[in-house]
């Protein structure tokens, strides 16, 4: 059994399309607008320039000789995919840099984009937004888009999307959508990091929420975005002190003819990330508390950089090992970071001249994490705990199919018998030319009942029939009934019954052929060509039945008062006193 069973695995997933791509990780810049709060001083030198060879855009910059890496004219040049200006818009942020991941998740991919830069460059405002409509970020455009699609699709598709929100604060995961009060945040439950045999990633302690509506999915990103830890620093009066990881879980199946959801189902995930800003000490002049988180985020932040260097270098063969597990955020961003997941970054940058220095450590990262490839893989796979229920569901039905087929045969088998009760039942109006207490059942069924096997299962089959037409519409008449009882009467000579003596009253005048001066013809048997009996009315059929009923008892009166009548013989006897025929006709009757 359970090598059949695997055997049928493996045929179902050869039958699926394992569709991968090899894509490098795109990254963007965008230098952010001077704020009225910022410090007064010269604005940083730079350009963008095109790169009409590689399709990408530049930016120059000029630094000291000594920083320029040996070169003389002190210039360095950092490549993206595109450069954004201050003036840029957060709508062509979102088209340029999001949307193709965005596609990607919902055709199957997973995705990840996050932001990277110093403190007050314009992370949060580039993944968030800011407090207008238009002005809104990258996560909240990404749901109206996922929820845009979802209502377009949902004739073909079925969708179904999970939220979870967490931050890593001082090294430790703790969830945003987790209700706590005003407890401090070093008292909420931790997130454990665990990792089962197969390598996959389990986070305890993190709750995920199903999003019916983009109205519930935006409440659940401010309900994070309010719990996130923020601290005013000299640089930044609302600086972010963790790191938040916003997923997008989508599980999307085909719907079927039925309406019934595929089996075959499409499961990807998105993270979009909003990273803490690195700064130095001595010159953002930080305070105890703030000094402590800003040891953690720097740490993290080198620790990411130290994955992203292993991982180009293990590329390249020079390395084996990739140190995902010396952090949190690395080891729940493994898969974005070289392995299956279609990545974006957004590189920020402030433009002020005192922070050229962060400036130019943020593009080197930057130029490090455009080096590393993702293999990016269609995550398409069979539900067999569905499909097990899909096939449970369609056993119950057939089934339940079965067993009311089981009814109906039976039914039909008693329609044969007993035509005009199941008519009656079914609510099929009599003709007024002959009352209903005229046609006795019990009477027929008596006769049904004292044919042979074979006979027995003609006439129920031709009753289905009759049952059969009028369930289906088909007015009843009284050609059915005469088929029926011609029906009788071939049973009863086949099986050698005498005519005249068959059991019943309705039997006997169904043996009995049919004036030739009758107005209405009657139906034929269908069950036995050989035999055509002759056109029969239900008004001679009645008096035929009862002027034969009387001379059987005109008969057998005669016979118990004659003289060979022997008186220790009985009525059965004397009932009995013709052919042997006849006496099993009367014991069948």
């Amino acid at each position: 059994f359970f090598f059949i069973l695997n055997l049928f695995k493996c045929l179902v997933a050869e039958s699926l399309p394992h569709r991968m791509v090899r894509e490098r990780l795109a990254t963007y810049a965008r230098v952010r607008p001077v704020q009225p709060g910022d410090h007064p001083g010269q604005p940083w030198d730079y350009r963008v320039l095109k790169d009409g060879k590689n399709q990408k855009q530049v930016i120059r910059t000029t630094v000291a000789p000594t920083s320029a890496g040996g070169r003389v004219d002190g210039t360095l040049d950092f490549p993206f995919e595109q450069v954004f200006n201050p003036e840029d818009s957060q709508e062509r942020v979102f088209e340029a840099a999001a949307h193709g991941v965005l596609r990607g998740f919902l055709e199957g991919y997973n995705g990840c984009i996050f932001s990277y830069g110093q403190t007050g460059s314009g992370k949060t405002y580039t993944m968030v937004g800011g407090s207008s409509y238009s002005s809104r970020g990258v996560i909240p455009r990404c749901l109206s888009k996922l929820f845009e699609y979802k209502e377009r699709a949902r004739d073909t598709k079925s969708y179904t999307i999970l939220l979870s929100c967490m931050e890593v604060y001082n090294e430790s995961g703790y969830d945003l959508l987790c209700q706590q009060g005003p407890t401090p945040i070093e008292e909420w439950p931790k997130i454990i990091v665990s990792e089962d045999l197969q390598g996959n990633l389990h986070l305890k302690n993190l709750s995920v929420h199903e999003a019916r509506s983009e109205a519930e999915a935006l409440d659940m990103l401010f309900l994070g975005n309010a719990n996130r830890a923020v601290s005013a620093t000299p640089a930044n009066q609302a600086s972010s002190r963790s790191h938040c990881i916003f997923t997008i879980q989508l599980e999307q199946r085909d719907l079927l003819p039925s309406g019934e959801p595929s089996h075959v189902m499409r499961s990807s995930k998105l993270h979009l990330v909003d990273l803490a800003g690195s700064e130095r000490a001595w010159k953002s002049r930080l305070e105890r508390g703030t000094l402590t988180e800003s040891k953690y985020i720097n740490k993290s932040l080198h620790f990411l950089e130290q994955v992203i260097i292993a991982v180009q270098e293990k590329a390249e063969g020079h390395r084996a090992h990739v140190p995902y597990r010396n952090s949190m955020m690395t080891s729940i961003l493994r898969d974005s970071l070289g392995g299956n997941c279609r990545t974006a970054m957004v590189a920020t940058l402030a433009p002020q001249q005192e922070f050229w220095e962060e400036g130019i450590s943020t593009l080197r990262f930057a130029q490090r994490c455009s080096m590393l490839e993702n293999d990016c893989k269609l995550n398409e796979h069979v539900d067999w705990h569905y499909l097990s229920l899909q096939l449970q569901k369609e056993k119950e039905e057939l089934v339940c199919a079965n067993e009311r087929l089981q009814r109906q045969l039976q039914k039909s088998g008693e329609a044969g018998s007993r035509p005009i009760e199941e008519t009656r039942s079914l609510g099929v109006p009599l003709l007024p030319s002959v009352a209903a207490e005229d046609w006795d059942s019990k009477e027929v069924g008596a006769a049904v009942d004292g044919l042979p096997r074979a006979d027995r299962e003609a006439v129920f089959r031709r009753g289905g029939e009759i049952l059969r037409q009028v369930q289906n519409g088909q007015p009843f008449t009284f050609q059915c009934v005469g088929e029926l009882i011609a029906a009788l009467r071939l049973s009863a000579q086949g099986a050698g019954h005498s005519p005249a003596t068959a059991a019943g009253p309705v039997a006997a005048v169904a043996a009995t052929p049919p004036t030739s001066d009758s107005g209405v013809t009657g139906g034929t048997s269908a069950m036995d060509s050989e035999y055509q009996p002759a056109p029969t009315t239900p008004a001679a059929v009645l008096q035929r039945a009862r002027a034969e009923q009387a001379a059987a008892a005109d008969r057998t009166s005669d016979r118990a008062t004659g003289p060979e009548a022997n008186p220790m013989d009985g009525p059965g006897a004397a009932a009995a006193g013709g052919s042997p025929g006849a006496a099993d006709a009367g014991g069948a009757g």
